[in-house]
């Protein structure tokens, strides 16, 4: 607990994970040239430290190695660096990310971070299914417009981050665990090619509405939990599954979707607390397809919701509508933001936005 200032000596090869977890006033550390790996969780909730210096001999850092160092604001990545787990840097004041030119793994593009490559414990280099959102700045920026070509947010990505707005490509198919948890996140586009939401991807995020795509099959436990702003939400026919917490007091729902004829399945809950739904008004109204009210009543969504039916058609039709985003490109070709400043083209035609 009184542990202020660290040098660790160039015999030392090898951290023991979490060696300095929970060091609340540690702020200056000296890492040893020699250095292979910073293991999980090494730094995990040092508030104090302010920098680091990643030697450049570091190949591997691990999962949550920097959670919660909250005064962390910059970090230098070196060439030697081949592999990283997941929320290294969540819930930290990280605003700046760089990396060494010539490192093959990863690189920094508008302040994010991207893996380009990955290696299996085998030593086995695999690129392009590996092109993932690794970290995004905790401060600093409001906008991150994710490039083309990336197929998913790694796991706890954004987890704290103030980034309140993300456009993502038709590329991307997958949200992994935590990827938003307890960001600023109020817009997204949840685009169709999406496969994948992970266990608490968005949650205690800023959401007000929420169109799950089309092809998603389950939602993980916690996916949505804590989303207090959150107003109106709308399932696909794809789900079949509802985990625990997944919507776990949401408790502004005021409209909930259903699109599919045949009830997606509810996890069997032990406590009324680990339930799906868990502080949701029972009195909210649950849209099903004409016809379908049996069987989400037999699925137990009557417990829950009161089950209205409707002609679901034209609604999915208009929400799928909505939820698509126009793509706005720069003079070079490269899509923008809908509000970036300068020469813009939409719909084929020129704009300026000042």
């Amino acid at each position: 607990e009184k542990l202020a200032a660290v040098a660790v000596p160039s015999t030392i090869k090898d951290l023991g994970a979490k060696a300095f977890l929970s060091c609340d006033i540690l702020s200056d550390v000296t890492l040893p040239e020699g250095l292979k790996e910073i293991k999980e969780g090494t730094f995990n909730k040092c508030p104090k430290l302010a920098a680091i210096n990643i030697p450049s001999t570091v190949e591997s850092i691990g999962t949550e190695a920097f959670l919660e160092c909250s005064a962390l604001t910059s970090v230098e990545l070196p060439v030697s660096l081949k592999k990283m787990g997941i929320s290294v840097f969540a819930k930290s004041g990280i605003a700046t990310i760089t990396v060494a030119p010539e490192n093959e793994f990863f690189s920094v593009k508008d302040g994010v971070l991207y893996s380009m490559k990955y290696i299996t414990d085998e030593g086995e280099v695999l690129d392009k299914p590996y092109h993932l959102v690794y970290a995004a700045p905790m401060t600093g920026k409001s906008e991150v417009v994710v490039e083309d070509g990336c197929l998913g947010v790694n796991g706890g990505a954004f987890w704290g981050s103030k980034v309140s707005k993300v456009t993502v490509p038709e590329s991307l198919i997958a949200f992994d665990d935590f990827a938003f948890c307890q960001s600023s996140l109020s817009d997204i586009n949840l685009t169709d090619n999406v496969l994948f939401i992970g266990e608490q991807a968005f949650a205690a995020t800023m959401l007000t509405k929420v169109v799950v795509p089309s092809q998603v099959t389950f939602i993980n436990d916690g996916a949505f939990a804590g989303c207090t702003q959150l107003q109106k939400v709308t399932l696909p026919a794809s789900v079949t599954m509802i985990y625990n917490h997944a919507f776990h007091n949401c408790t502004n729902i005021r409209e909930f979707y259903c699109l599919g004829e045949t009830a997606p399945e509810i996890d069997d809950v032990w406590e009324t607390y680990d339930s799906p739904f868990f502080g949701i008004s029972t009195s909210t109204p649950l849209y099903v397809p004409l016809g379908s009210s049996d069987s989400y009543k037999t699925n137990g969504w009557n417990e829950y919701f009161k089950i209205e039916e409707i002609d679901i058609t034209a609604i999915g039709s208009m929400q799928n509508a909505e939820s698509r985003m126009l793509n706005y490109y720069n003079l070079n070709g490269q899509r923008v933001s809908a509000d970036h400043k300068g020469l813009v083209i939409k719909n084929g035609k020129v704009m300026i936005k000042k």
